[in-house]
């Protein structure tokens, strides 16, 4: 589990694809299977494939496909500054910039529509974004475009292309670049002034940290470099430009970007290619610091997005998941040291709270909301968090593994509710299913999920580990009756995953944490 592993797959069309560990694919040679999409809100029927001109000139349909992306997309990757109405009305525009933004808006938008042959149609519009968005980067670049390549990048990623994921972030990424977003707080820039206009200007720095949110998603799903290095960026933060009434959707996005920032600033050094060459020490000493910044970032975060046992906003929820996530990330490869290194014990601990708290988290938003609405990148830190719980079930000590299995079926429950929609928590499932098998831990997985198609090792027949008698008695309910009682004690009131003193202060002076780890430690099976 904390082997650096990269590899170079094929994909159906013989194209290569490189993956590195970060995202957790690297695991499994499962592909996402053909899913049935379910949809929200209801567009109107028809009963033939809908065309692009017949959506151009059907301005219901236009009006209700944007307020679809305002609905539900928006709101978490604020593409477009909250509020925004959309002039729909001539849309295909003579200006090819904004043709193209509102192309992507529409072809993301229709994921959540229920319109007859909404898939066919989204991919007529992205056919079209094709054709455009190379001329509209050569042509007339500007903001616009920018926004159009992120909001494409988006679909294209959420609909399991990861190929042309990469290309539209890349063609952003060097649009960003070529119009200076990445450097907007230089000073003594020389040159005329561009963007004197402060409105102009603060969508410029909204523009640049929307590209950069979907490109660290896509970059720790891949497992890659970034396009923009954090060393080469100076532009102010979203948090510098928000007005006092500044939605809580945005002030949770301006602390998204600080996240991801900060974690792709260790990520890179922590998964090099050739991590063996760095002394013990000096890995020890990074992975002290990426905690102490993740700590504070913790720390300065509003207390409106701080977590909380109940009542969680959504925009807390998934930015609560994000740093959780990220605290697995950063201590995994600690895992290849030796189980009874303080590095090893150190990693276990921290990964297992953050597990734990993201199941928590699920679980809450599961009262809210429920996981039709949840966006689709918390997929990645559903599945970060399966399989440290997949782990913990391999414990020998009985009532720990059943807190893991219980809490492992919430994360698959999740899961299998955003597949419907989503081709990438299909293929997760699939992931756990694999891993499962091959740490001899299949018991764990409700029924519905113990029967694996891939591939199994001849003596899986011969099973090690934890099993259930009645798979009954473990019912996603009494899943959900883990936190019925508000009893959980490995994860503090303030949901923050630090370590007891003694251990961190013995490695780490002055990093000094809260979390009690009462339950101890053990050897887990799947590192035998």
């Amino acid at each position: 589990m904390g082997a650096m592993m990269w590899k170079m797959n094929i994909g159906q069309s013989g194209e290569p694809s490189f993956t590195g560990p970060s995202g957790n694919f690297h695991l499994s040679h499962a592909s996402a299977p053909a899913t049935n999409t379910r949809y929200l809100l209801s567009l109107r029927e028809t009963r033939h494939q809908t065309t692009f001109t017949e959506l151009s000139q059907d301005l219901g349909m236009k009006q209700l496909l944007a307020e679809l992306f305002m609905l539900y997309v928006n709101p978490v990757h604020l593409f477009l500054q909250p509020g925004t109405i959309l002039s729909v009305e001539n849309y295909p525009h003579a200006d090819p910039g904004l043709r193209l933004l509102h192309t992507a808006i529409f072809a993301a938008a229709l994921r959540y529509s229920v319109i007859d042959g909404s898939e066919g149609l989204s991919d007529v519009l992205m056919d079209h974004a094709e054709t455009t968005a190379l001329k509209c980067c050569k042509t007339c670049p500007s903001v616009k475009v920018v926004q159009a390549l992120s909001i494409l990048c988006w679909r294209e990623l959420n609909e399991g292309h990861d190929s042309m994921a990469w290309i539209y972030t890349s063609m952003a990424g060097g649009l960003t670049i070529s119009l200076g977003l990445h450097a907007m707080g230089v000073r003594n820039l020389a040159g005329p002034t561009i963007a004197a206009d402060p409105n102009e200007h603060n969508i410029r720095i909204r523009t640049f940290w929307t590209f950069l949110f979907v490109e660290r998603v896509l970059v720790t799903l891949f497992g890659r470099h970034c396009t923009i290095p954090w060393q080469r960026v100076d532009t102010p933060s979203l948090g510098s430009i928000l007005a006092a009434d500044a939605s809580l959707d945005e002030i949770a996005f301006d602390h998204h970007c600080t996240l991801w920032f900060i974690h792709d600033k260790y990520m890179e050094q922590i998964y090099a290619f050739e991590p063996s060459e760095v002394e013990a020490c000096k890995q020890s000493k990074l992975l002290l610091e990426a905690r102490q910044s993740l700590l504070t970032f913790y720390r300065n975060t509003d207390r409106r997005l701080q977590f909380q046992r109940s009542n969680m906003p959504n925009s807390a929820i998934f930015l609560q998941m994000s740093y959780q996530m990220s605290t697995i990330l950063i201590h995994r490869p600690y895992l290849r040291g030796p189980t009874d290194s303080t590095s090893f014990r150190l990693a276990v601990r921290a990964m297992t709270i953050s597990a734990s708290i993201i199941t928590r988290l699920l679980f809450i938003f599961r009262k809210v909301s429920g996981f039709d609405t949840a966006p689709p990148f918390i997929i990645h830190h559903i599945l970060t968090a399966a399989i440290m719980h997949l782990l913990r079930a391999t414990d020998s000590r009985s009532e720990l593994a059943t807190q893991a299995i219980n809490k492992l079926r919430i994360c698959l429950e999740a899961l299998e509710v955003m597949q419907t929609r989503w081709p990438r928590a299909a293929k997760a499932i699939l992931l756990l299913q694999e891993l499962a098998n091959r740490w001899k831990i299949v018991a764990a997985l409700p029924m519905r999920f113990s029967n694996y198609m891939g591939n199994i090792p001849a003596d899986a027949s011969d099973r090690e580990g934890v099993y259930l008698a009645d798979d009954a008695q473990w019912s996603d309910e009494a899943a959900y009756a883990l936190w019925n009682n508000d009893n959980d004690q490995s994860i503090s009131d303030d949901g923050n995953p630090m370590m007891d003193r003694n251990t961190v202060f013995s490695i780490a002076p002055g990093i000094l944490a809260d979390m009690d780890f009462s339950t101890g430690f053990s050897t887990f099976p799947a590192f035998e």
